[in-house]
């Protein structure tokens, strides 16, 4: 109908995204980016970008923006990365939120406008290769990655961290109970199947959208049907050639 709607990432506060190749999913993740990029500066913003397919986020590399200044491409290096987060970066904000008597990370940049906390966005673009590179491991591991990430997710809202985690392969095999529970939005673009629909959004629907970014949402109170912004190449370039300045 022509109206925008606006989702505050920080109140979602998580985000699951499921669709096939040339449904939108990729170019729905760059919009996600660009639009923080858009609100917040470096020193407000801070990204982890894991793209295992190595095709589509590579236009990121290099800006001030991404933790150590790159995409990680290799699973195994993106687990690290993620409980390095849990087991580090998470201590660390809770005891620095905790100690300046805040309950949240909004709380404690509004009392130390000088030193604020920056946030932090979880960009996954397919989990599924996380998922293969932990079961490589043997089972354990597998089930250990997939606890510690709940848990994760479970935890970050108040501190500050944001996940969006998205996937070609919405199977049950993939897409747990316990990760949905704690990825209350979801959005799914056109998927191959009805079952795939159900893994995603609990209901059947996303096997007869449109494509090229036709997409349901699922909120905390709707379910929205929506029409994805487009960014193409060129404009993405352009635009993020005035970020790495």
């Amino acid at each position: 109908d022509g109206k925008f709607q606006i989702v505050d990432l920080a109140l979602a506060p998580h985000m699951l995204v499921a669709g096939t190749t040339g449904s939108g999913k990729t170019v729905f993740l760059n919009a996600i980016i660009i639009s923080l990029f858009h609100q917040y500066s470096k020193d407000e913003l801070e990204l982890l970008i894991v793209d295992p397919k190595q095709m589509d986020f590579h236009f990121f590399e290099g800006l001030p923006y991404l933790r150590a200044g790159k995409v990680l491409t290799d699973a195994n290096e993106a687990i690290e990365a993620l409980e390095h987060i849990r087991t580090v970066d998470m201590p660390e904000r809770i005891e620095k939120i905790k100690s300046s008597g805040s309950k949240n990370i909004a709380s404690y940049n509004a009392k130390n406008p000088t030193n604020k906390m920056k946030y932090l966005v979880i960009i996954i673009d397919e989990y599924s290769a996380l998922v293969n590179a932990a079961d490589m491991q043997g089972k354990k591991i597998r089930e250990t990655f997939e606890k510690n990430l709940c848990t994760l997710v479970y935890m970050a809202r108040s501190f500050g961290i944001q996940m969006v985690v998205a996937t070609q392969h919405p199977t049950a095999n993939y897409v747990t109970s316990s990760l949905k529970a704690n990825l209350p939005f979801r959005v799914s673009f056109r998927l191959p199947s009805h079952t795939d629909s159900m893994t995603i959004l609990d209901r059947t629907g996303a096997e007869d959208l449109l494509g090229k970014g036709d997409m349901l949402m699922i909120t905390d109170s709707d379910i929205l049907r929506m029409q994805g912004f487009y960014i193409d190449e060129d404009e993405l370039v352009e635009y993020l050639d005035t970020k790495k300045r």
